[in-house]
């Protein structure tokens, strides 16, 4: 849970149009993400890639694993060695 200290910063969609170039910036700079808003209710985040790309590996690797677990209690399972090579493989993928 965010601290109260690091509250995610908010934009309106008319802030982010006045200064788009100086919001990426700055979450380029702090690296925390923005929350745009809309008629007051959220709409988007503007966020920086890099934390977008680990965030999204993640998630991939989570879903891999929820896969995994539905295989197995279905029954449907590989040799270990198997495995192993292709996640070796999966680990090495890049991230960026």
């Amino acid at each position: 849970m965010m601290a109260v200290a690091e509250r995610q910063r908010v934009a309106t969609i008319s802030e982010l149009r006045a200064r788009t170039g100086e919001l990426v910036t700055e979450v380029m700079t702090t690296k925390r993400p923005l929350r745009i808003t809309r008629h007051k209710q959220p709409a988007a985040v503007l966020m920086d890639i890099d934390e977008y790309e680990r965030l999204n590996y993640e998630r991939e690797f989570f879903v891999a694993i929820a896969e995994g677990r539905t295989a197995a209690a279905e029954g449907r399972v590989r040799p270990h060695a198997e495995v192993m090579k292709e996640m070796r493989q999966w680990l090495k993928k890049p991230t960026k």
